[in-house]
């Protein structure tokens, strides 16, 4: 319930138009939050309905816990990835793209994977996302056959058919195929970049600075990728990064 203007009470998921499916999040068997899925579906309005106030609360936040954690958008993603029944792997929800805040980054301290797994359209936000958690970050994308928006709850219903087992065994196949931030981040490049407007363009000096400060295994394998898409040498690839890693020091 929250307070109307004129000093009353109102339910606060009322609609005179649609109904709320809610979705409480859970902690200690308390009730912390509620999110709203509008059902129908409104018409160029949003389908989620967030109580007012800033995003205190990951959902399913316990399960940050596990050895793997799938980073799922929304809370039907969530729960689509718990009725798979991953083994050792856990599943938190975000209230939205912009629902993370770096304060829960050390609930994830004890994963040595954390998958983030956004809607198809947020790929830059997922490999900003991933990029988070370090080099235990990866990114699921789900695949492309399920449209621009497609996301895991999707996957789960259209792509496996609802069907929970299929959908373990779908995530299973996929999870260790994602690739790092930084690899997706270079097979999204431009083909035709030319390789002396390589370091001009958005996010590569990043990309490289990064890289810079990797382990030399990580750090290789991702400047191969590179100078394969892009046509720089190896060498002169590892030279910048190493360079522009020092500059970052130097300047910190």
């Amino acid at each position: 319930m929250v307070q109307d203007k004129a000093g009353g009470a109102r339910d606060f998921f009322a609609s005179e138009t649609h109904g709320y499916i809610l979705f409480p999040n859970v902690v200690h068997g308390r009730v912390v939050d509620l999110q709203g899925r509008a059902h129908p579906t409104p018409a160029r309005r949003s389908a989620y309905l967030n109580r007012p106030g800033p995003i205190r609360h990951l959902y399913n936040a316990g399960d940050a816990g596990h050895t793997s954690v799938i980073l799922c958008e929304g809370i039907p993603d969530t729960l689509s990835v718990l009725v798979a029944g991953l083994k050792d792997t856990g599943a938190c929800g975000l209230y939205g793209t912009g629902g993370w805040q770096p304060a829960w980054l050390p609930l994830f301290r004890q994963a040595g994977r954390v998958y983030v797994a956004l809607d198809r359209d947020a790929t830059d936000r997922a490999i900003a996302l991933a990029r988070t958690f370090g080099a235990r970050g990866r990114v699921v994308i789900p695949p492309e056959e399920l449209g621009p928006k497609g996301d895991l709850n999707d996957w789960l219903r259209v792509g496996a058919k609802g069907d929970a087992t299929l959908f373990r065994s779908i995530l299973e196949r996929a999870l260790p195929a994602s690739p790092t931030p930084w690899a997706l981040q270079i097979q999204r490049l431009p083909s035709d970049l030319a390789p002396w407007h390589l370091e001009d363009y958005p996010g590569v000096r990043d990309l490289l600075c990064e890289l810079g400060h990797q382990g030399a295994l990580s750090r290789d394998a991702h400047l191969r990728l590179l100078a394969e898409r892009c046509g720089v040498a190896l060498a002169t690839l590892q030279e910048a990064a190493r360079e522009l890693a020092q500059t970052a020091e130097t300047e910190s």
